[in-house]
């Protein structure tokens, strides 16, 4: 599935690997009752891609995630172990050259720039508890999984008029020439927090995902 049993989400489990960017996954299992499977395992890996590309809407989130048109990056892995086989996806969107966060004193400072050719608009921030231990029950149970839902947003202290739908919005984003960007943020309580970085092609209206960072705070 898409849990290990430390509990920690996969877009978490990204941010924790030092890859920056809005995350989908797709996984697929094959499991045979003997001791190794008769077909080569390049053959599961494409039986598996093609049952996923057959879905239908509206149980279509697999075929759905591989045909994002905002996704910049995809890797793909598989593996095989007697009578197990298991491929995973990982399809990201990053439009930023840079990101890069600190810590000092437990306040967290977050500096970067876009790729050429985009602004970063507003940032998004969600808080979710620290991850728990999941037993191997809990983890097969879970088939699917989500960002959590943001309470706070970032925008440029240059821009006075700017509010984020549906979340409190507050200005602490500097921007300088170039499009580099800098802002800090101290939690108020443990927990996970999760940053979405929106991004807009220079002149465009609607802005979009073009990264995201999961940090942990104890």
């Amino acid at each position: 599935g898409h849990f290990l049993m430390d509990g920690v989400p996969p877009y978490a489990r990204m941010s924790f690997g030092g890859v920056l960017a809005m995350s989908s996954e797709n996984s697929v299992s094959w499991i045979t009752t003997g001791t190794h499977f008769p077909d080569p395992t390049i053959l599961l890996a494409l039986q598996g891609e093609a049952e996923m590309m057959a879905e239908k809407p509206p149980s279509d989130g697999h075929r759905v995630t591989i045909l994002d048109p905002v996704a910049t990056h995809v890797g793909v892995g598989y593996a095989i172990t007697g009578g197990r086989f298991q491929m995973t996806e990982e399809f990201l969107t990053r439009r930023f050259e840079r990101i890069t966060l600190g810590d000092a004193a437990g306040t967290l400072s977050v500096s970067g720039r876009p790729r050429t050719g985009y602004q970063l608009r507003f940032v998004t921030i969600a808080r979710e508890d620290s991850p728990r231990p999941l037993s191997r029950e809990e983890t097969s149970a879970r088939t699917s999984y989500a960002y959590p839902r943001p309470s706070l947003a970032y925008v440029s202290e240059a821009v006075h008029s700017m509010r984020v739908v549906g979340v409190m919005t507050e200005e602490h984003i500097q921007v300088f020439p170039g499009g580099e960007f800098a802002f800090s943020f101290r939690p108020d309580r443990p927990g996970l927090y999760t940053f979405q970085f929106y991004t807009a092609k220079s002149g465009a209206i609607l802005p979009r995902p073009g990264a995201a960072a999961t940090v942990r705070f104890e």
